[in-house]
């Protein structure tokens, strides 16, 4: 059987935070001039806003046609072009329950048949009661009993937790707060390749 890549939707496969802030992050704030300067996630400190004003400002942007018509980064499409075809995948995302049906419609549309399965551990947002849903990826892999090879994710805490499980290589994917570009000239040094 091909090894299992579980893959972290937003800022991984989508690039969630920089289509964001070109489509609706420079109208809510005036405190960071570039994607790239985005250096802690969330950014709502740097840009000196309220969390609650990000989080509704996302989630719109989440939901939007727009949002569904922007393009994965060519890194990632060039990457399951050559060796995409040697492993399964499986997606596994933390977002709000509300934001899920899109963030599927775009895997199907730009992805399809390519991934087994979409998992997700729904983040916080007020009035919702998650009591019921794993409350981290890692026990989302746990108990769900899903076995995987390689876990990509651009939240250094998490891949730090998930790579605690025996037998996973977790790697954290390159996004301006977390620093996975220093000592790799490329994603290709990042993420598994075809070894023949």
């Amino acid at each position: 059987m091909k090894p299992l890549i579980v893959w972290d939707y937003d800022d991984v496969l989508y690039p969630m935070m920089e289509a964001w802030f070109i489509a609706a992050g420079r109208k809510i704030q005036s405190h960071v001039d570039h994607f790239k300067h985005i250096s802690e996630n969330p950014p709502h400190n740097l840009m000196e806003i309220n969390l609650s004003k990000y989080y509704e400002s996302l989630d719109r942007f989440r939901n939007s046609e727009q949002a569904l018509a922007i393009a994965p980064k060519n890194e990632i499409t060039n990457w399951f072009r050559q060796n995409g075809g040697r492993y399964r995948h499986f997606v596994l995302t933390a977002r709000p329950l509300h934001t899920l049906e899109s963030a599927q419609k775009w895997l199907n549309n730009f992805f399809p048949g390519v991934f087994e399965g979409f998992g997700f551990v729904p983040s916080q947002r007020p009035g919702h009661d998650l009591s019921q849903y794993h409350r981290s990826k890692r026990e989302y892999l746990e108990k769900e009993e899903l076995s995987c090879t390689y876990f990509v994710d651009d939240k250094v805490s998490t891949v730090n937790d998930v790579a605690e499980i025996q037998g996973v290589t977790a790697i954290t994917y390159p996004q301006p707060w977390n620093h996975a570009w220093e000592n790799k000239a490329s994603i290709n040094e990042l993420l598994p390749r075809d070894e023949q």
